[in-house]
C-alpha cells in the first residue's frame, strides 16, 4: 500500500453506495485508545483523501490509517503516515550520496539500491540507530505534534522482499550485513528492533499515542516471528486478509492460507493487539458483488473481538494495466450497518471444514474449502434468527452466509 497508489475516481460518487529488533511489551493502555468493537460492525478508513468531509468519515469510521487532517473528527482515531524501509522526505539517491552515502542500503552486487517493488522512496539502513533517530526526528515525531493520533507504518516485513545486502560506510568500504548463512534471521532482527525502537519512542510521546503496522502474515517466516510483530503494534492492519490483496484471477485465500490467516487473526488479539481485515477486490468498488462482501464480512464476524476492524476496498485498472486499489474513498455498503449484535460464543468449527459463529443478532457461516458443504444448525442457532430460519445452511466452495435475526 502506498499512497502513490490512490486514484481519483473522477465524476462517480461512491457515498451512499447502498445501490451498488527486540519486541517491546505490548502495552494494552495505548489499545485501549481505540473503540470497544464488540457489538455490531466497525470501520477501518484506509486514507481519506477523496473524503468531502470531517463528518461523513465520522459517519462512517472508527479508525483512519493514514489521514490527511492531523487533527481527527470526534470519536475518530486516525494516523499520520510513513514507510518502514525507506526514506519519506522525497530526497532522491543523488541527494544522499552527497549527505549521508552510509544510510543507503544495496543489493548484493554494490550498486543497485534495495528499493521496495514500486516505490520511489529512497531504501535506508534500518539496523542504523541514526536512521532510526532519522526517521522519527523527520517523520513520526512531527506528525504526533501536529495532532495525529498515532502513527501508520506502511510495508512493514521481517522478510527482505527488498534484497537489501549491505551498505557502504562514510569512507566507502563495503559493509555486509544480510548475506550468506543466518542473513534472513539478521534481517529479522533489524525489522523488529526497527519496529520496536519505533513503538517505545511513539508510546513515550503520550500514554495515548498509538502505532499501526501494514504487515499480512508472512508465510516464509515463522509462527514466532509473525507474532513477534504483533506483539509490537497496538493494531495489525492486513492487507492480503481473505481476499489476497484482491489479486486478479486469485482474490480467495487458499483453504490452508485461510486457516492460518485466521489463526494468527485470532492470537494476536488474544496478546492485546487490535486487528483491522482489509477484503480487496479487484472490481471497482460500485461494482464488488454481494457475495464477495459477505465473504468479507463473515470472515470478520469470525475473528472479530473487543478491538477489531474491517475495509472493503474495490480496485481500478490503471492506464499502464495495473489494478490499483480505491484506497481513499468512503463506500457506504449496507451491510456495514446490519444489527448483527453481539457474539454468543467463539467461532466453531463444523463438519466438513466450514465455521460459524453466533451473534445475538444473527449467525455467521464460512466455507474455506473448495467443496461444498451443508451445515445443519442447531436449535439455538435457529432460536436466534427466528421463525425464518433453516434446518441448515448451504455453502457454496470458498463462500459464506450471514442470516440476520428476524430475516
Amino acid at each position: 500500500m502506498r499512497r502513490t497508489r490512490l486514484i481519483a475516481i473522477g465524476a462517480l460518487t461512491l457515498l451512499g453506495a447502498q445501490s451498488l529488533g527486540t519486541p517491546t511489551a505490548h502495552a494494552g493502555a495505548h489499545s485501549s485508545v481505540f473503540a470497544n468493537t464488540t457489538v455490531g460492525i466497525h470501520r477501518e478508513q484506509i486514507f481519506d483523501d477523496h473524503v468531502p468531509s470531517r463528518a461523513i468519515e465520522a459517519a462512517n469510521a472508527d479508525v483512519v490509517w493514514g489521514s490527511s487532517w492531523a487533527h481527527p473528527p470526534p470519536g475518530v482515531v486516525n494516523s499520520g503516515y510513513m514507510t518502514q524501509l525507506t526514506d519519506g522526505s522525497g530526497h532522491g539517491a543523488r541527494w544522499w550520496l552527497s549527505h549521508h552515502r552510509d544510510w543507503l542500503e544495496y543489493r548484493c552486487d554494490r550498486r543497485s539500491l534495495a528499493y521496495w517493488p514500486g516505490d520511489a522512496g529512497v531504501p535506508l539502513d534500518i539496523a542504523s540507530a541514526a536512521v532510526r533517530s532519522y526517521q522519527w526526528a523527520m517523520e513520526a515525531h512531527p506528525n504526533l505534534r501536529a495532532g495525529y493520533v498515532g502513527i501508520a507504518v506502511d510495508n512493514v516485513t521481517v522478510s527482505n522482499v527488498t534484497q537489501a545486502c549491505g551498505h557502504f560506510t562514510a569512507s566507502g568500504r563495503w559493509l555486509s550485513q544480510y548475506a550468506g548463512a543466518g542473513s534472513a534471521a539478521r534481517f529479522r532482527r533489524a525489522s523488529l528492533g526497527w519496529l520496536g525502537t519505533l513503538t517505545r519512542r511513539v508510546h513515550a510521546f503520550s500514554h495515548l499515542a498509538t502505532v499501526q503496522f501494514n504487515y499480512s502474515y508472512d508465510f516464509g517466516s515463522p509462527w514466532s516471528a509473525n507474532l513477534a510483530v504483533a506483539r509490537i503494534a497496538d493494531l495489525i492492519l492486513e492487507e492480503r486478509g481473505v481476499t489476497n490483496w484482491g489479486t486478479t484471477g486469485r482474490h480467495i485465500a487458499s483453504p490452508d492460507e485461510w486457516r492460518t490467516i485466521i489463526r494468527w487473526a485470532k492470537a494476536l488479539q488474544r496478546v492485546g493487539t487490535c486487528y483491522t481485515q482489509i477484503g480487496v477486490e479487484p472490481q471497482p468498488s460500485s461494482q464488488v458483488p454481494l457475495a464477495e462482501r459477505t465473504w468479507i464480512l463473515a470472515n470478520y464476524l469470525l475473528v472479530k473481538g473487543r478491538c477489531t476492524y474491517v475495509a472493503i476496498v474495490g480496485s481500478h485498472k490503471s492506464a499502464s494495466g495495473v489494478y490499483n486499489a480505491d484506497y481513499g474513498l468512503i463506500v457506504a455498503y449496507p451491510e456495514l450497518t446490519m444489527p448483527i449484535g453481539y457474539p454468543l460464543e467463539q467461532a466453531r468449527s463444523r463438519s466438513g471444514g466450514a465455521s460459524t459463529r453466533l451473534y445475538s443478532g444473527g449467525l455467521a457461516a464460512v466455507n474455506p474449502t473448495t467443496s461444498s458443504i451443508v451445515v445443519a444448525l442447531s436449535q439455538q442457532e435457529q432460536q436466534v434468527i427466528g421463525p425464518s430460519a433453516p434446518a441448515s445452511v448451504s455453502l457454496a466452495p470458498q463462500s459464506a452466509q450471514i442470516l440476520l435475526s428476524g430475516g
